[in-house]
């Protein structure tokens, strides 16, 4: 089963068997943030063009923008040291399938995830899936801008998550 991202670590719903898991890649663009870079570069194409070619740029601006070149066979735009791309993807290893992804927005790393169950909570046994982030995360030297403990609670058999809660911290949650 293809993946986005490079899995960082996993956790089993042991009611549904279903996987759960956080996929991080250094050096990537969101696919947001790729379809907000291709808007700007054709936006420049026809700025920088001078009025006798305003035309053809416009045509050929239009032409990438409908481009869709597949990353498999040509790879994905490098976004630079500092920016990350990360997903939490819910699997179902018995219908070899995709259940759920939660994006999270660009420069947003996901290393951590845990499954558990409060003893405090409303209604007892409820299953929650807690996933630690970083924000701005730069390898050398090592610091971030801050992070956050997503808590989401397991929901639909364990096919669905529901965030419950984003508490921020001060560094990278392990």
């Amino acid at each position: 089963m293809p993946l986005k991202y490079t899995p960082r670590k996993f956790v089993i719903d042991e009611e549904s068997s279903n996987m759960i898991l956080v996929e991080t890649d250094h050096n990537t663009f969101t696919e947001n943030s790729k379809n907000q870079r291709k808007q700007q570069i054709a936006e420049e194409m026809v700025e920088t063009a001078d009025d006798e070619s305003k035309m053809e740029a416009a045509k050929l601006a239009e032409q990438f923008l409908s481009e869709d070149l597949p990353e498999e066979t040509f790879s994905s735009p490098k976004a630079g040291n500092g920016m990350w791309a990360s997903q939490i993807r819910i699997l179902s290893p018995i219908k070899q399938e995709t259940l759920e992804i939660i994006k999270f927005e660009q420069n947003e790393a996901a290393f951590s995830i845990c499954v558990c169950q409060f003893n405090n909570s409303p209604v007892p046994g409820l299953t929650y899936i807690v996933v630690g982030t970083s924000r701005d995360l730069s390898l050398a030297p090592r610091q971030c801008s801050g992070g956050y403990l997503y808590t989401y609670r397991l929901v639909d058999d364990g096919s669905h998550m529901e965030l419950v809660h984003k508490t921020p911290v001060d560094d990278v949650p392990t």
